[in-house]
Order: structure tokens, then sequence, then C-alpha cells
């Protein structure tokens, strides 16, 4: 059964050489060359803006590192801030080139099938021999080339300092910082990544968070503990994006005796032990734990801030909140439990 399948498929594969045609070889020629030059004119330029990128990141990486090797009193927070922004803006254009070369190689295995079959039926329609050794061998070299060509062209500009695709992540940050006494993983959140949460109540008595870091990652979450006056237990556990996104605090349960309102909830949370609260930022290979400072306060509106580092382990109720998918608040106090769902709008 075997050999018969095998049989029909030789037989069908030698009566579609045999039916092309010199005209549509032809053609197939006319649109290879055209594509080519379209193709070599695109890498030409894609290649050329994708080196000074990587030249450029360089350059970057460079001068941050450089800056840091100094005294810590000395660093220019700012300057170092702003310079790793553009860092991952430069980083984060390097997917069109990657989009490029995507294309590059499917095109080009695509033309070597196409003259591969091409090359074949020529030959077979040469007149002499030595027609045929010289279609064949004309057509393996330009095979070889059509496949060869696009790995080499991967091979070139590899050499940037972080692998971005999209978006950095707290980890890449740590490892591309991690390079002195100083500089390791909780002073690099603290004073370069500086996440501030501000919590405000908007005229429709619905409590809005928003999450601003100065430098935009992911990678990693942020959970606040809220401890208040007459201590009951506020658990902000978010999930940073690149970009500050609003959500807003929606109640799971319906009823509830304390909080009816957010009101409620906006006043206590004003009334915090700021002693006791604590702030954790998690990522895979970081597990830090901050005191936790007010930066402004409003009627409407608080803004909390990372304070001192705790070497310090990460807590059972912040450890189950890491298994959320989502950003959740998460109130414990001695009358009641609840889960307030947290929702961009």
């Amino acid at each position: 059964m075997y050999d018969y399948i095998s049989y029909l498929f030789a037989v069908g594969l030698w009566e579609l050489m045999d039916g092309i045609s010199i005209y549509s070889i032809q053609y197939l020629g006319w649109v290879s060359a055209v594509i080519a030059a379209l193709l070599a004119l695109t890498t030409i330029v894609f290649s050329q803006h994708n080196e000074r990128v990587i030249q450029k990141s360089n350059d970057l990486a460079r001068d941050i590192s450089l800056e840091l090797n100094q005294d810590k009193n000395e660093v220019d927070k700012n300057r170092v801030i702003i310079q790793i922004n553009y860092l991952v803006t430069l980083l984060s254009n390097v997917k069109a080139y990657k989009i490029t070369l995507i294309m590059f190689i499917i095109i080009s295995y695509s033309l070597a099938v196409c003259w591969l079959f091409g090359g074949i039926a020529y030959s077979l329609d040469a007149k002499t021999v030595f027609d045929s050794v010289l279609v064949v061998f004309s057509s393996f070299i330009l095979i070889i080339l059509l496949v060869i060509l696009p790995l080499l062209m991967f091979s070139f500009n590899k050499s940037k300092p972080l692998n971005i695709d999209k978006h950095m992540k707290l980890d890449q940050l740590v490892n591309f910082l991690n390079n002195e006494d100083y500089w390791k993983g909780n002073s690099i959140v603290s004073d370069l990544l500086q996440p501030v949460v501000k919590v405000s109540l908007t005229s429709s008595n619905l409590i809005r968070i928003n999450l601003r870091q100065h430098i935009p990652i992911s990678g990693y979450t942020v959970t606040f503990r809220f401890v208040t006056k007459n201590e009951d237990i506020l658990l902000l556990h978010l999930r940073p994006e690149p970009n500050e996104v609003s959500t807003y605090i929606t109640k799971s349960e319906t009823e509830s005796k304390m909080y009816r309102n957010f009101t409620t909830l906006f006043r206590n949370i004003k009334k915090l032990n700021l002693k006791e609260s604590k702030v954790y930022v998690v990522s895979e290979t970081e597990k830090l734990v901050f005191s936790i400072m007010k930066a402004k306060e409003s009627t409407n509106q608080l803004e909390f801030k990372l304070g001192s580092y705790h070497n310090q382990p990460i807590i059972l109720p912040v450890k189950e909140l890491l298994l959320q998918e989502k950003s959740i608040l998460k109130f414990n106090s001695t009358e009641e439990h609840l889960y307030f769902e947290l929702n961009n709008k």
C-alpha cells in the first residue's frame, strides 16, 4: 500500500513538473527580479536603521553604567531615569526589524521552492546535456543563496544591551543595573522605578486608583498592605502595566455593613497606621518589602510612595494574592472580610 501511494505521488509530481512551460518560468524570473529589488531595498533600509538604534542604545547603556559607577550621593537619578526610558523606547523599535527579517526569510524560502521546480522543469526541456548541467548548476546556486542569505541577515546587529521586544520587565531592569553594591533590586525599585499609588474619591463616589511609575515596565506586582488605626487591614494588589492605567474599585459583595458606599472606605484608608503598613514588590526574582509614606493628601485624594527598605519575608496573605491574575483589594476586619474587584474604565 505504501509503495503504491509513493508511486502515485511520484507520478503526480512528474506530471506537475513536466507541465511547467518556459512561459511560466520566464514570468517567475520577472517576478523574482522585482521581489529581489524590493527585498534588498527594504532590508538595507531597516538594517541601517537597526544598526543606528543598537549603536545608540549601546552608547546609552555605557552612559548609564558610567553614571551609576559614581558615588551614590552624586548620581543624578532623574538623568538615569530619562536615559533608561529612552533606551526602552529605542529597543522597542527593534521589533520592526525582526518583522522585516521574518518576511525576508518567508519570501526567500518560497522563491527557493519555486526555483527548485522551475530549474527541474527547465532542465527537462533542455536540448543538450550542457544546457541541462548549466540549468541545474545555476538553479542550485540560486537556491543556496535564497536559503543562506536570510540566515546571514539574522546574524547581524545582535549586540544590543537588552533583549526587549515590546516592554521591559522588572527583572530585566534589575539584571541590567545590578552591577554595583548599591544598585540592587531594592534601590532600583525605590530610587529609579519609584512607584506611586494615587487613591482618589470621584464625584460619583467611586474610588479610582492610579499606579504611576517613572520607568515604563511590567512583569511584577505591587501590593500595599494598609493597616488602619482601628487595626483593619486592606491589601491593595496591583499588576502594573508600562502605561499608567486607571482602575476603579467595585464591590463584589452587595451586602456590607461597614461599606455601603465608598466614601466610608476612602475615609478609612486615610486613617492609616503608617508604622505597621507595608508595600510588597514581587517579580520572578525579586521579593522586596518597603514601608509606606504619604506623598500627598487632600480632601478627596491620597498618594502613597515607597519608604525605607525592610529585609523581611513576604507574608502569607500577600502570597495568596500573588496567585491572582487580576488586580484586587482585600479587606479584613473583626466584623467583615470582603473582596473588591478593580476594573479598568
